[in-house]
């Protein structure tokens, strides 16, 4: 039996890291405005840019 890799993997460590602390910033700053400030979107707009990069440099 072998083990199968998620699709989502990041190769590019540095930009996986850059994704997951924009990912949480984003999670903290909707969880403790409640949704009013909009900085999580771009929190998250980021991580997720920096997750593609991440993606496509393997």
């Amino acid at each position: 039996m072998t083990m199968q890799r998620f699709s989502t993997q990041c190769f590019d460590y540095k930009e996986c890291l850059t994704g997951t602390v924009f990912a949480l910033s984003g999670l903290f700053s909707a969880g403790f405005t409640r949704g009013r400030h909009l900085s999580w979107i771009v929190f998250w707009a980021i991580a997720g840019l920096s997750f593609y990069r991440a993606a496509m440099a393997g």
